[in-house]
């Protein structure tokens, strides 16, 4: 596998940093460089060939994501593989790196689902100064990077550091436990249902409304349709008005939403299950519901809008590991505003302690 600088502005520069860069990384969870070559105007990187693909690849729309299926298994390797991979560039390579563009991309899969990093074409070294990208079409405007992946701050500013790549993570992060890429996600159609869950709010209620797809009537052994079942006290109907209430309020929402926002008001309103690709729904016993929601809720810690607030990414590999994520999690839940405080998070004694113990269990439930 080569990567190829053609001769033209910049090209120098861009093929520097990638050799430097990588020959200074050595670690199994980044792409190991194999040679180079210089010819012709042409500058070419040879790494090893990985035929599986990236990550990208296997979420919804990627061309393997019928083909293979990454289990829940999988995915925690992956998601702790890249990030004990950026850890070490961030602390642990000399000179520091910083990736630049951390997306699904450019996560490769070994023939094990073993991650692998590459593409380190916009890594900066830490010990150079990153000068602010000029503003001829406004802020962001020659930002170098992917849209959506890019941490606010970089967006705004032009300015990188390790922390932008700590936000690119926990984009990456929703979108391994949600199966699809950050444009294909439900916030970003406006519907708060899942893939695989049977179409939006809005379908669903309407079926519900009209006796479709398990209605308000029931039927006996031979198939013939009951009384229509009453709800006791109103029950039903009060909960009916509140998803109502709680649909229009995402619906309104829409687009406007961050990644950050969107996750969070889900988990608030206890649909946590629309966050969770409908192929680990499928297989509930080959998932640890506990680590899904310790991963969203590192992805939330991850996506915070100031970088200073964001943890390290070996913070962040120690807390998806179990380890201290419930003291982290405690002191940005009392500095945020009522509207986007996370939910609470006792344990069954009601004492919130610093271990993965502290979290409320996860009910995955099977498609629908």
């Amino acid at each position: 596998m080569c990567s190829t600088f053609k001769e033209k502005r910049g090209s120098e520069e861009a093929f520097v940093n990638e050799v430097n860069a990588i020959s200074c990384a050595v670690h199994r969870n980044l792409l190991r460089l194999e040679g180079f070559c210089v010819d012709k105007g042409e500058r070419l990187l040879v790494f090893p060939f990985l035929p599986h693909g990236s990550v990208a690849d296997y979420l919804k729309g990627g061309r393997l994501r019928d083909k293979t299926t990454l289990t829940w298994k999988h995915r925690r390797n992956i998601v702790l593989g890249t990030a004990e991979g950026l850890a070490y560039m961030h602390t642990d390579c000399t000179p520091r790196l910083i990736h630049c563009d951390v997306k699904a991309e450019n996560v490769l899969l070994t023939k094990d689902n073993d991650p692998v990093i590459c593409d380190f074409g916009l890594s900066k070294l830490v010990e150079v100064e990153v000068p602010s990208i000029p503003k001829r079409g406004g802020a962001g405007a020659a930002v170098r990077g992917t849209l959506g992946h890019l941490a606010p701050e970089v967006y705004a500013t032009g300015k990188w550091s390790e922390k932008s790549d700590v936000f690119g993570f926990g984009v990456l992060l929703v979108e391994l436990i949600a199966g699809s890429s950050l444009f294909d996600l439900p916030m970003s159609q406006g519907e708060p249902q899942g893939e695989g869950t049977g179409g939006s709010g809005k379908d669903q209620r309407d079926q519900k409304e009209s006796g479709e797809g398990g209605g308000r009537k029931g039927t006996d052994e031979q198939g013939g349709a009951t009384e229509e079942i009453k709800d006791v006290g109103g029950e039903k109907e009060k909960q009916a008005k509140q998803e109502e209430v709680e649909e229009e309020e995402r619906e309104k929402a829409g687009d406007d939403m961050t990644l950050r926002e969107w996750v969070t008001c889900e988990m608030q309103q206890g649909h946590v299950n629309t966050l969770v690709d409908v192929q680990i729904r499928s297989h509930p016993a080959d998932c640890d519901p506990l680590e899904v929601q310790v991963f969203l809720h590192v992805a939330l810690l991850c996506l915070q809008q100031s970088p200073t607030d964001r943890p390290t990414m070996s913070e962040c590999v120690t807390m998806l590991q179990g380890t201290g994520l419930a003291c982290r999690w405690q002191l940005w839940g009392n500095g945020m505003e009522e509207g986007m405080r996370p939910p609470d998070m006792p344990t069954p004694d009601g004492v919130v302690s610093d271990s993965g113990d502290s979290y409320l269990p996860l009910d995955i439930s099977g498609p629908r």
